[in-house]
């Protein structure tokens, strides 16, 4: 349920990127709302939303729970926590764009009071993933040398090398099995590797050997796929047999459904201008819907159901993987996650978050 903290490091950088200083001589504009928005995770309680630089919890009833800035020097608001909008913040913008920066110290935003994480040192700690304060996972490294350290309760955590750098988490979206990627070291190790862990009474523990050839991030299903992203697309199983999925080259984005997903491959023409081919498949593989856009787009999957969305040019529009049929678009959403739960969480262009009935 987690994005990566590379991904929202990014997503900040291209909204830093966007925004105009006037000169001092300057008539100040007035001001206007955000033209972008996105969900960075949700359930069926809350979400955690960012827009107009700032972090967002919002509980299900449409109220604020918290708020905070989403500065280059801030902590990042990384995902929900064991039920949002309570939040995991690890990492920052500067600590990831400046390697000699360090990360801040992480935490836990709970009832709209931040919890410190104790035991994670390093001069880059980045929590992964976390249940409460004493039930999280923590990448810690320095330059190429990392390790995993899978904290629960009093006992010392369990720390696990890792043999290469940029570590990723992915969970399924009933919280009981993660996808881990790193990329190589530089130092003889496969270009990407992969472990999964399971969720046990005692924490996470890693389940099986590690997975070569493996991409540099997925997204993950409940069943125990996983699609791999920054190759060809293809689905990786828990006993590490990989299956190609789709005529796409390049994996950019992906979502998975019940049965069946969607992936993207990102480019940009030409002329500057954001290309997107998107593809989705149904529960044997088999391409069922297929298009080419012209722009920026996200997609979504309900791990309930199988069924899909993307969202390009502020209109979001449903697949029905069983077949490729395509619902209607629905115009003025600026951004959609499936909450887990068979509900589509959208954020609108008065930034007021819904949830709807998927379908």
């Amino acid at each position: 349920m987690l994005r990566t903290l590379t991904a929202l490091a990014a997503l900040l950088l291209g909204a830093a990127g966007c925004a105009r200083t006037a000169g001092p001589e300057a008539p100040t504009p007035p001001p206007q709302a955000p033209r972008w928005a996105a969900i960075v995770d949700a359930d069926a309680h809350g979400a955690i939303v960012l827009q107009d630089n700032a972090y967002l919890g919002v509980r299900r009833d449409g109220t604020t729970a918290w708020r905070r800035p989403a500065g280059e020097r801030d902590l990042m608001a990384v995902a929900c926590a064991a039920r949002c909008p309570a939040a995991v913040l690890s990492g920052s913008v500067r600590s990831f764009t400046d390697p000699a920066v360090p990360d801040p110290r992480p935490g836990l935003l709970l009832d709209g009071r931040t919890h410190p994480l104790a035991g994670v040192g390093g001069h880059h700690r980045r929590v992964l993933t976390a249940a409460g304060p004493r039930d999280f996972v923590a990448a810690v490294g320095d330059g190429d040398r990392w390790r995993l350290e899978l904290h629960h309760g009093d006992r010392p955590p369990t720390r696990v090398p890792l043999r290469g750098s940029l570590p990723t988490w992915q969970e399924s979206p009933d919280g009981r099995l993660a996808l881990l990627t790193v990329t190589g070291n530089g130092t003889g190790a496969p270009a990407a590797r992969a472990r999964w862990f399971t969720r046990q009474p005692g924490g996470w523990r890693p389940a099986g050997a590690a997975i070569a050839d493996a991409g540099v991030d997925a997204c993950v299903a409940d069943d125990g796929r996983a699609l791999l992203l920054g190759r060809s697309p293809a689905i990786l199983h828990r006993d590490g047999r990989l299956a190609p999925v789709t005529d796409l080259r390049h994996a950019g984005t992906c979502a998975l459904a019940a049965a069946g997903g969607v992936v993207a491959e990102l480019a940009q023409r030409q002329d500057g201008r954001p290309q997107a081919r998107l593809r989705a498949f149904d529960a044997r593989g088999a391409v069922v819907w297929r298009r080419d856009v012209p722009a920026e787009v996200a997609v979504t999957a309900d791990p309930t159901a199988a069924r899909a969305a993307y969202l390009a040019g502020g209109a979001l529009q449903e697949l029905d993987l069983r077949g490729g049929r395509a619902a209607p678009p629905l115009p003025g959403v600026l951004a959609a996650r499936y909450d887990g739960a068979g509900g589509l969480v959208t954020v609108g262009l008065d930034h007021t978050l819904t949830w709807r009935p998927a379908g």
